[in-house]
């Protein structure tokens, strides 16, 4: 899209109604702009956020509003997006693998939920990456090696989850790391 005209990207408006889908419980209303008759105005969509002039979705920005459900996998048809922030929610369910195909994301906040599984080794796809928040959750399994090719990596935050195993040596090549959190988890 060239960003002259005022239509948002058709990958986004397909995308966010499946996001929306997912969700069982929205009690304080908040996803309530997110209908279908005004796709053309998802830039006005609550908790999302638009590139000015392309019109395309670059942050999801939902915390602490009570919301249910589980994260649709079509989020990862949302190829611009650099932030996404569902923090201190009541999501459940996997971590979609989907997130590999956001190659610009910088910031991944899902800490405070009820996610379940194992962090998604795709997730090493996302170089940009800045933040990983996965901390309060119900996570098993062991930490990704995979992470270690994170050179952007500043923050990764596991704590209070299930994880299992050694905390991989490959993290010491994070050499942007400030601020490594994975207490209370069964790790060796």
């Amino acid at each position: 899209q060239d960003g002259s005209d005022n239509d948002a990207d058709k990958r986004d408006v397909e995308a966010l109604p499946s996001f929306k889908n997912a969700i069982t419980l929205d009690p304080m209303q908040s996803l309530s702009t997110w209908t279908v008759n005004t796709s053309d105005q998802l830039c006005s969509w609550n908790g999302i956020w638009c590139r000015k002039g392309t019109r395309r979705v670059v942050a999801i920005i939902l915390p602490q509003l009570g919301l249910e459900g589980t994260i649709s996998p079509s989020i990862g048809g949302l190829s611009l997006l650099h932030t996404v922030n569902l923090s201190h929610n009541s999501f459940t369910g996997k971590i979609p693998p989907q997130l590999r195909n956001l190659k610009a994301l910088r910031i991944l906040d899902l800490s405070f939920n009820g996610l379940q599984g194992s962090i998604p080794t795709a997730l090493a796809n996302c170089m940009h990456l800045q933040w990983i928040r996965l901390s309060y959750n119900n996570l098993t399994g062991s930490i990704p090696a995979e992470f270690g090719g994170l050179g952007n990596l500043n923050q990764l935050r596991l704590s209070h989850n299930d994880l299992v195993g050694n905390i991989p040596i490959s993290l010491s090549n994070c050499t942007s790391l400030i601020q490594l959190s994975i207490g209370y988890n069964n790790l060796t």
